[in-house]
């Protein structure tokens, strides 16, 4: 596509988030300039000073608080079966699913009934039933047709599917053929990308691969897990150390006393919704009591899976979107990692190992598992990619492991539609159970030399290929760093990468 061939965003809503906020602000200046382009900036009111820095008499703030969720929470004003009627007809006119595509991704609204997080801080939704569950969604879809209604320019959107409003606004914009996108980590170093959808899909970086060509191979040596924000593995023994835990605790009990004492001096009385002082402390004493559990009945040296072949499975952290979201159509992880178990072939193993954000679980999670005489466990302070590096092949849901795995000439399992790396020839996508088995069969096959080397050029490729499409932002908060700016040269290529997007 030539310049002159190019279209550009005439008005862009931006659902402001916490993460992400620092680089919208950054690029909405460049993109008037440049394009002319006005925004709709929906967003809390804690953050509406920074907006407003660069925002004209054109654009517009819309605060995002209570009073709009407790607006919304009336749906269409109707009673239970005409409210229940027009969701279905809603689902129906914008193919979605409110259980699976809006409610799930909200974790203050699910974590109480799905299965992933009973020691959550969330542990107790905010909405009691399924009746008003189905008021709020209804009330977001009222209010992003509204938005459109009024704002009939929007072509764009920048809205991270991360709560019941985003979510909602995500599906509506896409089904009315808006552009939907935010940056999303790349899962290589500290590079940026500005995702081609609401879900993801490979395509982009598909695109972006075949215009690579193999150079050499990268060496497992060099091969680094990417920037998190998340405990390094070899300190995990004092991060959740006895005199860690009080040090929680206390900074807890404190901040708690601070927002009271906000309160009292503003003289603001009203119900906060706030996660409660109990919850956060009963996961503190929670992550610390299991972490010590977790000592007892998994591994610590990597040798001792040394006897057996292998299947490596990293339990990602949940809640969490890259589970929820992208792999929202099935993320049961103790029915899957069960199921990996019961397809093992005869005489192989099936490791798996926590993330470093321990917690969330319960320790019945685990001994359950533990169980199935295959499975077998490794302690969380053991690093993941040396793992992948001793497995016959991995499984995940849309984690790291698929381009470390295939950095190292091995099979993937994945669990995910919206996987990034789903074209890869070594990745198996599941997407029927009944298949299950031949998939393990052919992912625990012994490669030979050649396919290995197959696989890990293709592997050599994916760094170049996701680098062309990705913008580097080491430190920002976009890979849990506190740096707010770029590079003249990264912000104008984040720009430039977010024209080409709106264009795919």
């Amino acid at each position: 596509m030539t310049t002159n061939d190019k279209k550009y965003p005439k008005r862009i809503l931006i659902v402001g988030y916490r993460i992400l906020n620092w680089l919208y602000i950054l690029i909405i200046p460049i993109l008037r300039n440049r394009f002319s382009t006005k925004f709709l900036v929906i967003a809390p009111l804690g953050v509406k000073n920074d907006f407003m820095k660069v925002l004209n008499k054109e654009d517009e703030f819309i605060t995002y608080d209570d009073q709009l969720e407790d607006m919304c929470s009336h749906g269409f004003n109707k009673d239970l079966g005409k409210e229940e009627k027009i969701a279905r007809e809603i689902e129906k006119k914008y193919s979605i699913n409110y259980m699976r595509d809006i409610i799930q991704q909200d974790r203050s609204l699910s974590a109480s009934f799905l299965s992933y997080s009973p020691k959550y801080i969330w542990n107790k939704s905010r909405l009691s039933n399924n009746q008003n569950l189905i008021k709020l969604v209804n009330g977001y879809v009222k209010y992003t047709e509204e938005i459109i209604e009024k704002y009939q320019n929007i072509d764009m959107a920048f809205v991270w599917p991360v709560d019941g409003l985003s979510a909602t606004m995500s599906n509506i914009f896409e089904s009315r053929g808006v552009k939907v996108t935010y940056p999303y980590n790349s899962k290589y170093k500290s590079f940026g990308f500005w995702v081609n959808n609401a879900f993801q899909d490979s395509s982009k970086l598909e695109k972006s691969f075949k215009n690579t060509t193999f150079k050499q191979i990268i060496s497992e040596e060099n091969l680094q897990p990417p920037e998190t924000g998340w405990t390094d593995t070899r300190k995990m023994d004092n991060t959740f150390s006895t005199k860690s835990l009080l040090k929680n605790l206390i900074k807890t009990i404190l901040f708690r006393v601070e927002f009271l004492l906000i309160d009292l001096i503003k003289f603001d009385f009203t119900k906060k919704k706030r996660i409660s002082l109990l919850s956060s402390l009963s996961f503190h004493i929670n992550s610390w009591s299991l972490y010590r559990t977790l000592g007892k009945i998994s591994e610590r040296s990597i040798t001792s899976f040394d006897q057996k072949p292998f299947l490596f499975y990293a339990l990602p952290l949940e809640p969490e979107f890259s589970v929820q979201a992208r792999c929202k159509e099935f993320n049961d992880q103790k029915s899957i990692i069960k199921l990996l178990a019961l397809n093992m072939p005869a005489g192989y193993d099936l490791v798996i190992k926590e993330h470093s954000d321990i917690g969330r679980r319960d320790k019945s999670f685990y001994t359950e598992l533990l169980k199935l005489p295959n499975i077998k466990m490794a302690h969380p302070s053991l690093r993941g990619i040396d793992l992948v590096k001793k497995a016959r092949s991995v499984a995940t849901m849309a984690g790291t492991v698929s381009l470390e795995a295939t950095m190292m000439g091995k099979r993937v399992i994945e669990f995910s539609l919206h996987s990034s790396f789903s074209f890869l020839n070594n990745i198996f996508t599941v997407k029927e159970i009944s298949k299950l088995k031949d998939i393990v069969s052919l992912a625990m096959e012994n490669l030979d030399n050649n396919t290995k080397e197959k696989i890990r050029q293709d592997g050599s490729r994916l760094p170049e290929a996701i680098m062309n499409i990705s913008f580097e932002a080491e430190n920002t908060p976009l890979f849990y760093g506190n740096n707010t700016a770029l590079s003249k040269k990264e912000l104008n290529k984040s720009v430039d990468l977010l024209i080409e997007t709106f264009n795919e």
